[in-house]
């Protein structure tokens, strides 16, 4: 399967991992009930892309609210896709936040440095 999709409702985002590209992407409101379950489908698409991926990943997050549990799960996966920079590989990681929106701004460097690895912070 070359695109992946979970459509966004309620409380969880659409999800859209397309292996073609290379783009992964979450949109909107992150805050599953049961963020295992959530994830497993995710996760499973996304240890498929690993073992052929492309040559530059784009993660896209454009998170209207994240809870803790998820941030857990997410920064999980950003780490997992970052270690494709130790095979000579590139990955580039996008927070898109409203411009007006300082708490999405602290998430997104919160984030970062968690990772340590620099975000692309992205103001619309």
């Amino acid at each position: 399967m070359n695109i992946f999709r979970i459509d966004k409702e309620g409380d969880t985002p659409e999800v859209l991992i397309e292996r073609n590209s290379g783009t992964i992407s979450f949109t909107g409101k992150l805050l599953p009930e049961d963020s295992i379950a959530f994830f497993a489908p995710i996760e499973k698409q996304l240890k498929e892309y690993m073992s052929q991926p492309n040559q530059i990943t784009t993660v896209n997050l454009r998170l209207e609210y994240m809870n803790s549990s998820s941030q857990k799960r997410v920064l999980g996966l950003l780490a997992t896709l970052q270690s494709l920079t130790n095979h000579g590989l590139e990955v580039y990681i996008n927070w898109h936040y409203p411009e007006d929106d300082e708490d999405l701004l602290d998430e997104g460097r919160d984030l970062s440095q968690m990772l340590e690895k620099p975000l692309n912070i992205i103001p619309y």
